[in-house]
C-alpha cells in the first residue's frame, strides 16, 4: 500500500538519489542546541564550562562516527552520550575516521583544583577509558578510569596545579577497543582546595645481568635432555658447533664444528670446505665463546662477554648516573620494567586532601631475542648455499605491553617481543597473565625491596635455579 506523503518524505532519506551532503556538515550536523535544568539534592545544578565533539572525515569527507555517538535523555544537559570503544585495528586511533574526541573545557582559571569525572550508568562498559588532563603544571596527565565498575559515580581524577584554562578529553580509542564495549560521556567538574602539589614518580625495572650464571640448580631435572642443563654443557655444546670439542652430552667424544673445516676458498661452496661467509659467522661465535667462558667473574663486573650474552640473554647494566625513566627506555634494556606516577595534594594540616590523589601505572616487559649467532649463520648459509630461510615473522597480540599488536621480524633484527603483562588493578580476577616466564627457565623472586621515593638505586643478589641471579638493578627508584 502506498502513503500518499511517500514522495514528500522520500527526499529526506539518504539512500535516494536527489541525497547530498552537506557541505558545512562538520560545524552543523549533529550539533543541538538543548535548554535543560538540572536539579540535585543540592538544588540547581549549573555550568560555566563547555563540551563539544570532534569528529574525523573518511576520504570522502564524511562524518562516519557521528553515526556511532548516541545519546540517552539524562544527566547534565539532558544527555549520556556514548559510542564503541575502538583500536587502531577497528578504525580507531589519531585522526582516524571512528574516532571520536569529547572535551571539556573549564568556564573559569583555576589555581588548584580536583578533577571528578561523572560514569554515566548507561553506555559505559570500558575498564579502560584514558582521561587526559590538560593545562596543568607538569602535564599532561592521563587517568585510567574502570567506566563498568564505576556506573552512576563521580570518579577522582587526581588534584592539580593550572597555570592555563583547565581542559579534560576522553576519546573512544582503548588498545583493546574491537567496537563492542561502550564508552561514555556525561560531565566533569573542578574543585578549587587550598594545599601544596605533589608529583612522585617511580620506576622499578628488573634486568638479567650479562655476569649472571646459568646453572639451572633445582630445575636440572627437566633439562638434562638439552645443552641447558648447566653451563659447561651450553659452553661445550657451542664449541663443538662453531669449532671443535667436547660433546656436550658425552665428554669422551669430540664434535667438530663449522671451522674445523677449512674455510672455502671461492664464494661459491664446494667440496669439502664452509662456506665464506658461514666460516666468518662461525669464526666470531667462536671467538665470542672463549673470550665467555663458563664462569661469572669472581668479583661481580661486568664482562664484556659470557654465556648470558651471546645467548641473547643479557641485558646491559643501566647507567646508574641517569634517572631509570632514562636508563630503562630501550626495551632491550630490561627484563620487566613498571612506570607508577602519583599526584596529589598535602592540606595544611599535613595530610592528604581528599580527592586529590591521582596516579598512571604501566607495565611493559622487555624485548626476547634470538642469539645474534642464530641470525648471523642464517643469513650466512642462505648466501653461501642459497638455502631459502624460513620465514619466521609473526603477529602478535600484547607484544610489550598488553594491548599492543607489533609484527615481529625476527629474522630481520632477532627481536622476539613476548606477551605483556594484564595490569594487576584493584578488582581484577586472578591469572589473567599477570606473571612473565624469565629467560632461560623459570626463576625465583627475590625478596621485594621497600619502596620510597629517594633518588638512588638499589642493587641485590638473590638465589635462583641453583646459582647466583644478579639482577642490577632489580628495582630502581627514583623520585621527581
Amino acid at each position: 500500500m502506498r502513503r500518499p506523503d511517500e514522495d514528500c518524505y522520500k527526499q529526506f532519506w539518504w539512500n535516494q538519489p536527489n541525497a547530498t551532503w552537506k557541505k558545512d556538515c562538520d560545524t552543523t550536523c549533529g550539533n543541538e542546541n538543548i535548554k535543560t535544568e538540572t536539579w540535585s539534592d543540592c538544588g540547581k545544578a549549573s555550568s560555566t564550562g563547555q563540551f563539544q565533539f570532534t569528529f574525523y572525515p573518511d576520504w570522502d569527507k564524511h562524518y562516519e562516527a557521528k553515526a556511532d555517538l548516541n545519546s540517552i535523555g539524562g544527566g547534565d544537559g539532558g544527555h549520556f552520550w556514548y559510542t564503541r570503544t575502538r583500536n587502531d585495528d577497528h578504525l580507531g586511533g589519531d585522526n582516524n575516521r571512528m574516532t571520536i574526541k569529547g572535551e571539556w573545557t573549564a568556564g573559569k582559571s583555576y589555581d588548584l583544583a580536583a578533577v571528578y569525572a561523572y560514569i554515566p550508568d548507561p553506555g559505559a562498559q570500558t575498564r579502560n577509558a584514558q582521561y587526559t588532563i590538560s593545562g596543568a603544571q607538569g602535564g599532561p596527565y592521563t587517568r585510567v578510569v574502570d567506566q563498568n565498575a564505576n556506573n552512576g559515580k563521580w570518579v577522582q581524577l587526581g588534584a592539580y596545579t593550572f597555570t592555563s584554562t583547565p581542559k579534560v578529553t576522553l576519546t573512544n580509542y582503548t588498545k583493546t577497543g574491537t567496537g563492542d564495549d561502550d564508552i561514555a560521556w556525561n560531565s566533569v567538574a573542578f574543585k578549587p582546595i587550598k594545599g601544596t602539589f605533589v608529583h612522585r614518580t617511580l620506576t622499578a625495572a628488573s634486568v638479567f645481568d650479562p655476569n649472571q650464571e646459568l646453572d639451572p640448580g633445582w630445575a636440572a631435572g627437566q633439562l638434562n635432555a638439552s645443552p641447558l642443563k648447566s653451563e659447561v654443557a651450553l659452553y661445550d655444546w657451542a664449541m663443538g658447533l662453531a669449532h671443535q670439542g667436547p660433546r656436550w652430552d658425552n665428554s669422551g667424544a669430540d664434535a667438530s664444528g663449522l671451522t674445523n673445516e677449512a674455510r672455502c676458498t671461492t664464494p661459491q661452496a664446494a667440496g669439502e670446505c664452509t662456506g665464506q661467509k658461514t666460516w666468518d659467522a662461525a669464526e666470531e661465535w667462536y671467538k665470542d665463546i672463549k673470550a665467555g667462558g663458563f664462569k661469572p667473574t669472581a668479583d661481580g663486573s661486568a664482562p664484556a662477554m659470557s654465556v648470558p650474552v651471546w645467548m641473547g640473554m643479557a641485558n646491559p647494566r643501566p647507567n646508574t648516573s641517569l634517572p631509570a625513566s632514562q636508563a630503562f627506555q630501550d626495551p632491550n634494556g630490561y627484563k620487566i620494567k613498571s612506570d607508577v606516577g602519583v599526584t596529589f595534594v598535602i592540606g595544611e594540616d599535613g595530610k592528604i586532601v581528599d580527592g586529590s590523589v591521582g596516579s598512571s601505572y604501566q607495565a611493559r616487559v622487555g624485548n626476547a631475542h634470538l642469539p645474534y649467532f642464530v641470525t648471523k649463520i642464517m643469513k650466512a648459509i642462505e648466501a653461501d648455499y642459497g638455502i631459502t630461510a624460513p620465514d619466521i615473522d609473526y603477529t602478535t597480540q600484547d607484544a610489550l605491553e598488553y594491548g599492543n599488536v607489533q609484527e615481529a621480524h625476527p629474522y630481520t633484527d632477532g627481536d622476539t617481543p613476548r606477551p605483556g603483562l594484564l595490569p594487576a588493578l584493584p578488582g581484577r580476577p586472578p591469572g589473567q597473565r599477570e606473571a612473565v616466564r624469565g629467560l632461560p627457565g623459570r626463576r625465583r623472586r627475590c625478596p621485594r625491596l621497600p619502596v620510597d621515593d629517594r633518588p638512588q638505586v638499589h642493587q641485590r643478589q638473590c638465589q635462583g635455579m641453583g646459582g647466583r641471579d644478579q639482577l642490577q638493578p632489580q628495582d630502581e627508584l627514583r623520585g621527581a
